[in-house]
């Protein structure tokens, strides 16, 4: 278990053996993994329990059959990473506050990059004002999208739907999409309907 410390300046992670820090101006990107806690019952459950360090809330919740949502976040910057989440110490408050203080400074970057190339590109997913291209799939229009949202599944996925099919155009796991918030938010006001932000409450203001 780290010990995850925020100041002005940016991140520090501080391990047994190791310790890390990224600046705040110098964070590119992160990846959010949002995942549910191990659910199953019984011995096998403690076998989980034990494995995965959760705490005895968390035991009593997962035993009632009341799912709670994890969280793991990985800065870049560069060729360097540093990656906290949920089983560090103060870990999912430390991932709400830097998504907080980071999250303006990425989507302005992305605003500036749909401002000068006509989209702007989060891993597979590019999002334009016509319409979503998804890895090297032909591209969907704008009124072909019945959604963009984040499914509830584990990991959670974000999904890109067609209008009238039930299959997926594109998905991808949360932790493959750079800079999420930012995604979502321009997919919004661009026009798209998004769906599942309460998955996110957690960890976004």
């Amino acid at each position: 278990m780290a010990r995850i410390q925020l100041d002005g300046g940016g991140v520090t992670r501080s391990g047994l053996v190791r310790r890390a820090r990224i600046a705040w101006g110098e964070i590119e990107e992160y990846r959010l993994e949002i995942r549910h806690a191990p659910g199953a019952h019984g011995v096998l459950y403690l076998v989980d329990v034990l494995g995965a360090f959760l705490t005895l809330r968390d035991a009593r919740d997962a035993m009632r059959g009341q799912s709670r949502l994890r969280f793991g976040l990985e800065l870049r910057a560069g060729g360097r990473r540093l990656a906290f989440s949920w089983r560090d110490r103060g870990g999912t408050d430390a991932i709400r506050e830097t998504l907080a203080h980071i999250t303006g400074q990425l989507g302005a970057r992305a605003d500036a990059e749909l401002a000068s190339q006509g989209s702007a590109g989060f891993g597979p997913l590019r999002l334009a004002g016509h319409g979503v291209q998804w890895g090297d799939r032909e591209p969907l229009p704008i009124e072909a999208v019945e959604a963009i949202e984040l499914f509830d599944s584990t990991p959670v996925t974000l999904r890109v739907m067609r209008r009238g099919k039930v299959l997926p155009h594109g998905k991808a796991a949360t932790r493959d999409i750079p800079n999420l918030c930012a995604a979502l938010e321009m997919a919004g006001r661009l026009g798209y309907p998004v769906r599942g932000l309460e998955l996110l409450a957690p960890v976004v203001a």
